[in-house]
C-alpha cells in the first residue's frame, strides 16, 4: 500500500548492481580486453504499484506500462520520458537508455488514476515488438483472452504465441484488477474484442506499403484512446 519511491528503488538497484558487478569482475579477472562500449549488466526497467484505482509507476528506457479495459489498450509511460506524437508507437527505431552497473541513472515516475476494473501490463520491448502495431497487440491479447477458460490458460496462450515470434528475450507481467471473476473479465471485454478484431482483420490482408498506409489511417482513430493517459 505504500507509494512507490523512485529514490529507494534506485538505491536498491544500485546496491544490487554493485554486488553483482564485483562478482562478475572476479569471474572475468583474467580477461585482457574490454571495450568501452560494453556496459556491465545493462537493462531497461519498469516498476508499478497499484492501490485501488491509483497506479504509481517508475521506469527507465523503453520498458512500458499499459492498461487494458473495455475502451481498449492504453499506454501509461513514454520511452525514456520523451513525449511522443502518437505515430512513433508504430514507427520507432531509435535506441533508448538503460540502467547498468557503471553509470549513474535516474528513473522517470508518475502517478495515474484510472477507474477500475482493468488489466495492468508491464512489458519489455521484446514483448510488444512481437506485434507490428499496438492494435495488433491488443487484438491478440483479447482474442487469446476469449479463447481461455482461466487466467492460467490465458498466460500460457500468450506465452506460446510470443515465444514463437519474439526476436528478443522478453518480460511481461499482468495484473487483473477489479474484476470479480475471470468470466466477468471476458464478458466485459467481449464487445471490445469483436470491434478490434474487425479492424485488425483489415490490416492482415495487407503487406508492405499498402499495410503502412492503411495502418496509419486506422491508427488516427485508434491512438486517441491509446495515449489518453
Amino acid at each position: 500500500g505504500d507509494e512507490i519511491s523512485p529514490e529507494l528503488y534506485e538505491m536498491a538497484l544500485k546496491t544490487t548492481f554493485k554486488r553483482e558487478k564485483a562478482r562478475l569482475d572476479a569471474l572475468n579477472g583474467e580477461l585482457k580486453f574490454r571495450s568501452d562500449m560494453v556496459k556491465a549488466l545493462p537493462t531497461t526497467a519498469c516498476v508499478a504499484t497499484v492501490e485501488k484505482s491509483t497506479c504509481s509507476v517508475m521506469w527507465i528506457g523503453d520498458s512500458r506500462l499499459y492498461t487494458l479495459d473495455n475502451g481498449g489498450l492504453h499506454i501509461l509511460t513514454s520511452d525514456d520520458g520523451l513525449q511522443k506524437n502518437g505515430d512513433d508507437y508504430i514507427s520507432d527505431s531509435r535506441l533508448y537508455g538503460s540502467v547498468n552497473a557503471e553509470d549513474d541513472f535516474v528513473f522517470f515516475s508518475r502517478q495515474v488514476s484510472a477507474r477500475l476494473p482493468r488489466v495492468w501490463i508491464v512489458a519489455s520491448d521484446g514483448f510488444y515488438e512481437s506485434f507490428r502495431t499496438p492494435m495488433e497487440m491488443e487484438e491478440f491479447l483479447l482474442s487469446s483472452l476469449m479463447a481461455s477458460s482461466d487466467s492460467r490458460e490465458w498466460r500460457e496462450n500468450i506465452r506460446a504465441r510470443v515465444d514463437e515470434c519474439a526476436s528478443d528475450d522478453y518480460t511481461a507481467v499482468f495484473l487483473i484488477s477489479g474484476y470479480p471473476s475471470f468470466q466477468t473479465l471476458k464478458k466485459r471485454l467481449l464487445l471490445r474484442a469483436k470491434h478490434i478484431s474487425k479492424r485488425v482483420k483489415e490490416l492482415s490482408l495487407c503487406e508492405g506499403e499498402e499495410f503502412e498506409e492503411l495502418a496509419r489511417g486506422i491508427w488516427k482513430d485508434y491512438r486517441r484512446a491509446f495515449i489518453q493517459y
